[in-house]
């Protein structure tokens, strides 16, 4: 089924010029080199109101971006993935607070990243296992190689799991590696990006007794038409696929990463739930109509309406008033919340660290949560781990003297969190 206009854009409120500036905007991109090519969707009410292109999808062979052209999608894996275990929850193979020890056995007795270098880590026994929730909302404690920003990430990177992985390993081998590195927090405490959806790819199979891939294709793909998607690609779609384009440092263009480049030219032996997969614009459409429609599209039912809602609802603990996960400045200003940037001296490990995503949760007595930010730039992210309504509520945060390089206090309305904060500085970290 080729992708097409379904109905008149001023129909479903659209207005078409506007939509047009679109266009126009991200032409600039590949107009001054900083993009090879992208192609665009937009939909209302399940129906196609706009579509576009531009560039090209291989500029080395001058092959344009098409509708039908196929997208290595990376972490848009990751929906997919929590799709597959909700349907398994569903059927009852698991519990959300169930260990992950129980399908990984490698995952139990966890330790937890106290101090010292990534060659000389000092640990702690984790004083509860990773559960499936945690890998679901990334608190586990497992991170990515490529944050640079702790030392555990430098431990993932000595392993050879930076933007990718050993060569040898297959999805269970990898696991059982992960779960021999420290974790960086205790699990439910922090929230930080990390590989715990490839984890939670691995519960998949072990839960459904299939591999990965095939539970995707008899389970998601096929009852929902997503012919395009898969770990590899299928005889005669070499072409189709776009190449591999990162930024070039100095120049800020667009240019090709050849080192990996024909990662999905073949079936991988790793089966990466959080990053693997290739996907065309119409089937990533199909796969998100899914998630508007409930867990259903075209009678095809994939989850329950009570589950989809469940999974998109606002998880932050107690009903906060903060509805979305990162908080920029101008929205705390439209609130009248004032805020404080606290700075302290990077340690010698964290010097050249930039885009962190790590988030410690801590709890007051009264708001239940107080997200601090890790992250180097203006803006703050709250984002604690969410109370699961069917669970024990998640342990409180404990006092710890991790280091924390940007964290904001906001003085109202959450008072008695700053307070919190007040209470857990160490005297070698008083603020000025």
């Amino acid at each position: 089924m080729d992708l097409k206009i379904e109905i008149d854009p001023a129909e479903v409120g659209f207005a078409p010029d506007r939509l047009a500036r679109i266009d126009h905007h991200f032409e600039r991109y590949v107009a001054d080199g900083r993009l090879a090519g992208w192609s665009l969707l937009v939909s209302r009410g399940g129906q196609i109101v706009h579509i576009a292109t531009c560039g090209q999808r291989d500029l080395e062979a001058a092959l344009p971006v098409e509708l039908d052209t196929l997208w290595r999608i990376f972490s848009m894996t990751k929906p997919i993935t929590s799709v597959a275990a909700m349907m398994l929850y569903e059927e009852g193979a698991f519990e959300l607070k169930d260990p992950v020890s129980t399908f990984i056995p490698s995952f139990a007795d966890m330790r937890v990243y106290r101090s010292g270098s990534s060659l000389a880590p000092v640990t702690e026994p984790a004083t509860e296992p990773v559960r499936v929730w945690h890998l679901l909302t990334h608190t586990a404690g497992l991170t990515y190689g490529f944050h640079h920003a702790h030392p555990v990430d430098a431990i993932y990177r000595a392993g050879g799991y930076e933007w990718g992985a050993p060569a040898d390993l297959d999805l269970a081998g990898c696991c059982d590696a992960w779960a021999s590195f420290p974790l960086l927090f205790q699990p439910g405490t922090e929230w930080n990006y990390s590989v715990a959806s490839d984890v939670l790819g691995r519960v998949v199979e072990v839960a459904s007794g299939q591999r990965l891939d095939e539970f995707f294709r008899t389970r998601i793909f096929e009852p929902l038409g997503m012919s395009d998607t898969a770990f590899s690609l299928g005889a005669g779609e070499q072409s189709r696929l776009a190449a591999l384009y990162t930024r070039h440092q100095r120049t800020g263009r667009a240019v090709r990463m050849n080192a990996s480049g024909d990662v999905a030219l073949r079936p991988p032996s790793l089966l990466s739930g959080g990053g693997g997969l290739v996907s065309s614009a119409r089937d990533y459409h199909r796969f998100t109509q899914m998630l508007l429609g409930e867990g259903a599209l075209d009678g095809v039912r994939l989850l329950g309406s009570r589950t989809l809602r469940y999974m998109t609802r606002n998880h932050l603990p107690g009903g906060a008033d903060v509805r979305t996960p990162v908080v920029r400045g101008d929205d705390l200003r439209r609130r009248r919340i004032r805020t404080r940037i606290l700075r302290r001296r990077r340690s010698r490990e964290e010097q050249g660290a930039h885009h962190e995503r790590r988030v410690r949760l801590g709890r007051c007595r009264e708001h239940g949560f107080l997200g601090r930010s890790r992250r180097t730039d203006h803006r703050a992210v709250l984002h604690p781990a969410p109370a699961l309504e069917h669970l024990s509520h998640p342990p409180a945060a404990q006092a710890t003297r991790v280091p924390i390089t940007r964290r904001l206090v906001s003085h109202a309305p959450f008072r008695t969190c700053q307070r919190t904060v007040r209470s857990t500085a160490t005297p070698d970290r008083r603020r000025r």
